[in-house]
């Protein structure tokens, strides 16, 4: 007999944590392999975990309504087989992986979060810009001067969150628009330096 921890895994890029909604089964309760199990609601997606292996829930440790972060144990289930050495490797890579894409995720928050913070609350010519707008700026390499010459659609002039989407779709129509026009061009030379 074998305990194995049920971990949550990683759901996609950017989530770091979900919310125990629903637990299908009871401690005690006889589970097969990929049998669903608990029912766990992210802020893109809600899903259904799997048993890994078939066995017996020990121990719930996750309760419904906590907030466990990727790679933190939900529950213990005991199986038939034997501890392997192949597999304890194989689950301490997976969480020393999902602990790399938490580490990942949080520094790119403090990065934006520090850029955010050295951008000023007003632009030059005195426009108020927001935390929510400022952060977005800071990630996606807006500068004052951009934003002083926008006009805003809050009140007196004020740019919304709406207003600095715009810019952030219009530019990556504008990018993918020079990519498709340099295409041609790269294929057009390609060819004349084939045929030379």
């Amino acid at each position: 007999m074998a305990q194995q921890n049920i971990l949550l895994p990683a759901m996609g890029e950017g989530v770091i944590e979900a919310t125990v909604t629903k637990w299908l089964v009871k401690e005690g309760s006889v589970v097969k392999e990929d049998d669903p199990i608990v029912e766990v609601a992210t802020d893109k997606v809600d899903s259904e975990i799997p048993s890994p292996a078939a066995g017996t829930v020990l121990k719930i440790v996750a309760r419904e309504g906590s907030v466990p972060r990727v790679g933190e144990i939900l529950a213990v289930i005991e199986t038939d087989a034997k501890p392997d050495a192949g597999t304890t490797e194989k689950v301490e890579a997976e969480v020393n992986r999902i602990r790399e894409v938490v580490l990942e995720v949080r520094q790119e928050r403090k990065n934006e979060g520090e850029a955010a913070a050295v951008m000023k609350s007003r632009t030059p010519s005195g426009k108020f810009i927001s935390p929510l707008v400022r952060s977005i700026a800071a990630s996606e390499g807006i500068s004052y001067a951009d934003l002083d010459r926008m006009s805003g659609s809050g009140m007196d002039g004020r740019i919304t969150r709406d207003d600095i989407l715009k810019i952030v779709e219009q530019r990556t129509k504008q990018e993918a628009a020079v990519e498709l026009s340099e295409a041609p061009a790269a294929k057009k030379a390609e060819k004349a330096a084939v045929t030379v």
